[in-house]
């Protein structure tokens, strides 16, 4: 008489479950052979061997098909189970095929620590410009010892609001102030504040020019160009001169179709030096808000 015992693998896994199977066979010689014992109880006195087998069960199987009584014997030593990969992912346990890996759509994994990452990233400048130092043409000559930049945050001591006011009224604009401007303007990008520096680092000429975007000319640009200031101590060098020049050709390098300004009519022939030409007339509407802009 048989009895069969069918264990099935608590872990799923490819290929199928992984099963165990016992057989118990009574003994010839075991004094209740024959005897009737209740239905479903084994009898007492049994020599057991313990078996395995790995069926092959279809795909659409729910429960995988009982083991051949005529399956051979395995050793369970030598059994190889097939072995899965298993990452902790937010907590959770899955398995996968591969590990896991990080690579963000259009750059190269990197295998490099964070450490040695932010060791070879270049240092950012102390004082840096307010756009690109690059943008400023090579071409514009100036006298010995002067030299042309962008605006930094550190020339609010430098002289830069002294030559500001020698065109219009500056106010008392203090450091943090300074700052926060400086900060709003580079954030738009669309600021050019050029200055002029002499042999001993201070500021004695400057210039700005706005770029306005619009959607007329296929989305086109124009450069406004304002505050052109000369200090008084400086003035008959033709810095003047060299700032439209240099202006200009930052306006031509950003994609500009034109620039533009407003000047007097005392002004109109230095302008017209500079490559500007007469083109309508200004209209202006000052609010009651600030009269001192209107100045």
């Amino acid at each position: 008489m048989y009895c069969k015992y069918l264990l099935r693998s608590k872990y799923r896994c490819d290929p199928p479950h992984l099963q165990w199977s016992f057989r118990a066979v009574e003994t010839p010689t075991s004094p209740q052979a024959g005897t009737t014992r209740p239905a479903g109880q084994p009898p007492a006195n049994l020599a057991r061997w313990g078996h395995f087998a790995i069926p092959s069960p279809s795909p659409s199987s729910v429960n995988p098909p009982a083991t051949s009584r005529q399956s051979p014997a395995v050793d369970p030593s030598r059994v190889v189970v097939p072995r899965v990969v298993v990452t902790r992912v937010s907590g959770r346990s899955r398995r996968k095929s591969e590990p896991a890996r990080t690579h963000v759509k259009g750059s190269r994994p990197s295998h490099r620590s964070p450490e040695q990452t932010t060791a070879e990233r270049p240092p950012m400048a102390a004082d840096q410009g307010l756009f690109a130092s690059t943008l400023v043409s090579s071409d514009v000559t100036l006298p010995e010892g002067y030299k042309l930049r962008p605006l930094r945050k550190s020339d609010h001591g430098t002289g830069f609001l002294e030559c500001l006011r020698v065109l219009t009224t500056v106010g008392d604009i203090s450091r943090e102030g300074f700052d926060a401007q400086f900060d709003r303007m580079r954030a738009q990008e669309s600021y050019y504040v050029i200055v002029i520096e002499n042999e001993k680092g201070a500021v004695v000429a400057t210039g700005a020019l706005i770029v306005e975007h619009k959607f007329i000319h296929s989305l086109g640009a124009v450069g406004h160009i304002e505050d052109i200031a000369v200090s008084k101590s400086e003035q008959g060098k033709k810095l003047g001169l060299r700032l439209i020049q240099a202006l200009d050709a930052v306006a031509e390098r950003v994609g500009c179709y034109k620039s533009i300004l407003d000047c007097s009519e005392a002004n109109e022939g230095f302008y017209l030096k500079c490559g500007f030409r007469r083109a309508g007339l200004q209209m202006a509407h000052y609010y009651e808000a600030d009269k001192a802009k209107s100045s």
